[in-house]
């Protein structure tokens, strides 16, 4: 999936999709285990970010009633242009709960409708390293740091240029994200990620950071 910049403009388009699968190592059968009733167990919210789905997997990603793999299916989210979007409240353990979803590549198309709400794994999902934070960081325009905190003044571990690397989300408090940032070339980085460094769209710049809505 590339990414196009605002300034550019960008034609978004839906691709095609057949089947439903999982992905966090639990396979799944057919639509049966789409847009069940059960609620999904709800904690008290510690945050408000958006990331997007990375789930590699065509079938798309597990949706599960509470925070682990052994919680019931609710469905799927699914990894198509022009991407999933869902808006984070809470996090438990590696495993991010939203509230709503904020963009939906088959919305309105018959029997594609994903849950409203759940549970899925982190590892599934992703932000991009937002390049121009207006200078609130002090930074060049493509670098970035990861704190020790949820906080600006806190000891920055890292400061990372951006490049091609894989982020996903750890945990979760206010508009803060923790991650791991693995490099294509070099190690791997914790720590957590300043909200106006971090891009919830796979396709699109984002020019204010993440706004959490």
């Amino acid at each position: 999936m590339q990414k196009c910049f605002l300034s550019g403009g960008c034609l978004m388009y839906v691709l095609g999709f057949a089947g439903y699968a999982a992905d966090d190592g639990i396979a799944i059968g057919g639509n049966e285990h789409l847009g069940l009733t059960k609620a999904p167990t709800r904690l008290k919210a510690n945050c408000s970010v958006s990331a997007y789905v990375s789930d590699p997997d065509p079938a798309g990603l597990n949706v599960r009633a509470g925070p682990g793999a052994k919680h019931e299916v609710l469905g799927v989210l699914f990894n198509e242009d022009p991407g999933t979007i869902i808006h984070i409240v809470q996090s438990r353990a590696g495993w991010m709960r939203f509230d709503k979803i904020l963009l939906d590549p088959f919305a309105g198309q018959p029997g594609k409708k994903p849950p409203a709400e759940g549970w899925v794994s982190g590892k599934q999902l992703s932000v991009d390293p937002q390049v121009d934070d207006g200078g609130v960081t002090g930074l060049e325009g493509d670098e970035f740091y990861l704190y020790a905190r949820p906080d600006d003044q806190a000891k920055k571990l890292r400061k990372l240029a951006h490049e091609d690397m894989k982020i996903v989300l750890l945990d979760c408090k206010g508009r803060w994200l923790k991650v791991r940032v693995k490099l294509k070339r070099g190690p791997v980085h914790e720590g957590w990620m300043n909200p106006v460094n971090q891009c919830d769209s796979p396709v699109t710049t984002c020019p204010f950071g993440n706004s959490g809505d």
